[in-house]
């Protein structure tokens, strides 16, 4: 039930910003995200309703190739348009769309014990992280 809540919430927001006029897209992403186009957070938007999908229904996200949502990023998160559709551009686009000080150190923090937890059986060099991921998330 609550579940379902989120669900709606995430795919309503997206089709609410998808719906606002050019020139409000625009006005938002520039005013709360520093994006002159509006593109870049429909994107985002986009991949956390996608993600929250995945999760809900017990899919994984581990190695998986997201071909339906890939993110649009800005050049200085230096992800190649090759890995697009990987989980840790989809992670970029979260944290561009989510990040508070607070969250984001946790959240950061969070998933560097996950990977480590897990370094001997994840290579998320196959989910395309980078070898100097945590410069960027």
């Amino acid at each position: 039930a609550a579940s379902d809540v989120y669900k709606r919430q995430l795919g309503q927001l997206s089709k609410l910003f998808s719906n606002l006029s050019p020139r409000i897209r625009n006005m938002i992403s520039l005013k709360r995200y520093g994006q002159s186009n509006f593109e870049y957070v429909e994107s985002w938007l986009y991949v956390a309703a996608n993600y929250r999908n995945v999760c809900a229904h017990r899919s994984r996200l581990y190695n998986r190739m997201f071909t339906a949502s890939k993110p649009k990023l800005p050049s200085s998160d230096n992800v190649p348009n090759s890995s697009s559709s990987t989980l840790y551009a989809g992670l970029l686009a979260l944290k561009h769309l989510s990040c508070n000080n607070h969250f984001c150190f946790d959240w950061f923090i969070k998933l560097g014990e996950l990977i480590r937890s897990y370094s001997s059986v994840v290579d998320v060099a196959r989910m395309g992280f980078p070898v100097d991921w945590k410069n960027y998330l």
